[in-house]
């Protein structure tokens, strides 16, 4: 945020806005710098049925529940819930009983319909996530590889 004041600054554009759209740009800059330091939340609540529940948001919002029966939002969580602890989750687990090639029916559930899921929800953070997971060749297991400097999601 610092930098992009200083880029303000510098190209002058202080000397172009009204008092009024400086102090407008100036909270739009505060929301988003406070906005920027939130973990996304990402909690499964039950299931029910075919359905599973979620609480989705961020950090400090008030929270809403979501109902999907998209079986790659709820891998995405157990993913990111394990954090690679652990090996359990294989995509002969998720995948359909007649799919002939369970890892990429399970991959593209996980990276292609989960992560536009979350783009409708208005998580780009889970997006990014979501297409972060991969399904191991041979052994299909489902692991997330996130980067470092991505921000820590909240599961329980």
């Amino acid at each position: 945020m610092n930098r992009l004041r200083a880029f303000l600054h510098v190209h002058d554009f202080e000397r172009r806005f009204t008092i009024e759209e400086r102090a407008f740009l100036d909270a739009e800059l505060q929301a988003l710098a406070r906005n920027q330091h939130r973990a996304p939340v990402f909690r499964h609540l039950r299931t029910e049925g075919q359905h599973d529940h979620f609480e989705i948001g961020c950090e400090g919002d008030r929270l809403r529940v979501v109902k999907t029966s998209n079986r790659g939002i709820w891998a995405v969580w157990w993913v990111l819930d394990d954090g690679g602890a652990s090996e359990a989750l294989r995509a002969t687990d998720l995948a359909a009983p007649h799919a002939t090639e369970p890892e990429q029916s399970v991959r593209r559930m996980i990276r292609t319909t989960a992560a536009k899921q979350f783009a409708r929800w208005g998580m780009p953070e889970l997006a990014a996530a979501a297409t972060a997971c991969k399904v191991a060749n041979g052994t299909g297991v489902v692991r997330c590889e996130r980067p470092a400097h991505a921000p820590k999601v909240i599961t329980r």
